[in-house]
């Protein structure tokens, strides 16, 4: 089975220009992203350049939410977060202390940290489902 060439010369798209619907810190681009890491050329062996290439990209031009907010590459999480909750009608959660509405939401979204993006995500997702709603 031939190998696959992992270079780096391969055009890179320009980041988005849009900010982030986030006003936290964000770290940088992930470093199996990142042309010239050995974690790129692992990425990029493991999956195929062409593929490393269209994540790259889906990264730097980061997410739209059905409301139109936009949010980077790091901030897919929040972006699903307000999905889901398009999807529920914004209702209060009383286990994440989340109040009910858009405002809300989108506050939780922007404000809170990454592990309680994640857990906020898993519980909608939990609740959605056990409505019998089918996610992607």
């Amino acid at each position: 089975m031939a190998e696959e060439t992992v270079s780096t010369q391969a055009p890179l798209p320009e980041p988005e220009s849009r900010p982030c619907t986030s006003s936290l810190p964000h770290v940088g681009i992930p470093g199996w992203l990142d042309p010239g890491t050995s974690d790129y050329y692992k990425q990029a062996a493991r999956v195929g350049v062409q593929e490393l290439l269209q994540r790259r990209r889906v990264y730097l031009n980061g997410f739209t939410d059905s409301r139109g907010n936009h949010w980077c590459g790091q901030c897919f999480w929040r972006c699903r977060l307000m999905d889901l909750g398009e999807r529920l009608g914004y209702p209060a959660l009383d286990g994440l202390r989340l109040a009910a509405g858009t405002v809300a939401w989108l506050r939780y979204a922007r404000e809170v940290g990454v592990v309680r993006i994640e857990d906020a995500v898993r519980f909608v997702e939990r609740l959605l489902r056990s409505r019998g709603v089918s996610l992607p």
